[in-house]
């Protein structure tokens, strides 16, 4: 069976497993949620188990072990990354359990254990030199070297924030972080990263599955901060450790929504003694007007699952090459042909699906130089090019040479000017058969 079908269901399995095994221990123990008063619509929600995230963080780990994920260091530091805020999220949820009331740990407290090991997280994406970033809708990549440092921290704080907030609904954060992790693992894999970090996102995705049937309304458990700073952590960690760190606010925008509106409720209130949102977070607000809770979820899934597909944008053909024995994914993107033709190596081929009829068909020229003709075989670099057909067995030798000709004149410009790219891509079309 493929590993990319096998990892989330067995993790959806044992996540199954132990929320089953987890909720009547929760119900003996009286580890039940403390409702905050002015939230009316969830009165009838006091006493349901809560802290179910360990089950489903739990199943996640387990299966990275039997599966071997922890042998990528990445795939390792971010499952620690994510145990670490669960265990903050823990140790607060115990708290409110035990002085019997929604009050656990005090702001500032989560505060610096939350800057702390964001700070860690910074630190060590600095020196494992994961500088180099993906930018969303752009296509393209940026090294901002040692900014990663205050950037992954304030990420890591964010995201872990503003899943925090999301969790105040059925269903709702877990549904979000559901989507996410499925768009991150497309995204990895896209991009030709690492294969443990693409197959983490995947196990999340299962284990949320697994979690999913008991915490839709109405919840048989809720997540807790224990399961809220977790998936924060997680979304962080696999975010930033993959060069995706951006597309934390691009796809989990109704994560930012959601800190967003809080933000924005407590600056407006402060200065006109009135609300701008009938209640904060967002979500809170909408059920207030009167949508049901699985509605909202629903709704914060689908937004989520639209942005991941607009932040991706772009057509994929994937290839593998082979250089100097060593194998490598190398690819062009438009963007790069605006400057000049080089191989970006751990990357793909990609033609932006915004890029118009005429740029595409450029883009296409340029690829059929590359794998139909000699020149462009030898630009790719000693070896051969993997899941394409040999093109140029489809090609005749005048048709051959002449593509080699123009490629040869393209090779030979200092700059890939609009007018150089024209002309190549006359000169390949006119070739053609």
């Amino acid at each position: 069976m493929n590993i990319a079908f096998l990892l989330p269901a067995v993790s959806c399995g044992a996540s199954l497993l132990l929320c089953a095994a987890l909720i009547p221990l929760l119900k003996k123990l009286r580890a039940g949620q403390y409702i905050l008063g002015y939230v009316e619509e969830h009165k009838e929600k006091t006493g349901t188990p809560t802290m179910g995230g360990l089950a489903f963080i739990a199943a996640a780990a387990l299966t990275a072990l039997v599966f071997g994920l922890y042998a990528d260091r990445h795939t390792a530091v971010a499952v620690t990354f994510g145990a670490a805020y669960a265990a903050v999220g823990f140790l607060d949820d115990f708290l409110k359990l035990k002085r019997r009331r929604n009050l656990g740990l005090k702001a500032y407290q989560k505060i610096v254990f939350q800057a702390a090991v964001a700070l860690l997280a910074g630190v060590y994406c600095y020196r494992a030199r994961l500088t180099v970033l993906y930018i969303p809708f752009a296509g393209i990549e940026w090294d901002i070297g040692g900014w990663i440092v205050p950037l992954a921290a304030f990420a890591f704080v964010a995201a872990t924030n503003c899943v925090n907030l999301t969790d105040g609904l059925d269903g709702l954060a877990a549904s979000v972080c559901f989507c996410y992790f499925a768009v991150l693992a497309a995204l990895i894999r896209k991009e030709g990263e690492s294969a443990s970090p693409f197959q983490m996102a995947l196990v999340l995705c299962g284990a949320l599955a697994g979690y999913l049937p008991y915490n839709t309304s109405r919840a048989s458990v809720f997540m807790g901060d224990t399961g809220s700073l977790g998936l924060g952590g997680f979304v962080a960690a696999l975010s930033a450790f993959s060069g995706n760190l951006l597309y934390i606010a691009a796809v989990g925008v109704m994560f930012v929504c959601s800190g967003i509106s809080v933000l924005c409720q407590v600056i407006y209130y402060k200065k006109t003694k009135k609300r701008l949102f009938r209640m904060a977070p967002l979500h809170h607000h909408l059920q207030k007007l009167g949508y049901s809770e699985s509605k909202i979820a629903c709704a914060y899934s689908l937004v989520t699952a639209l942005a991941g597909l607009s932040a991706e944008g772009t057509v994929v053909v994937p290839l593998k090459f082979t250089f100097d024995d060593t194998d490598l994914h190398g690819g062009f993107s438009l963007e790069e042909l605006t400057d000049q033709p080089v191989v970006r190596s751990g990357g793909w081929v990609c033609i932006p699906a915004a890029a118009d009829e005429s740029q595409q068909t450029e883009a296409c020229a340029f690829l059929l130089w590359l794998y139909a003709s000699e020149t462009g075989r030898q630009l790719m670099g000693s070896g051969s090019a993997e899941g394409l057909p040999d093109l140029s067995a489809a090609l005749s030798a005048e048709t051959l040479a002449a593509i080699d000709a123009a490629g040869d004149e393209l090779a030979g410009l200092s700059q890939f000017t609009t007018a150089g790219r024209r002309a190549f891509t006359s000169a390949v079309l006119a070739a053609l058969p």
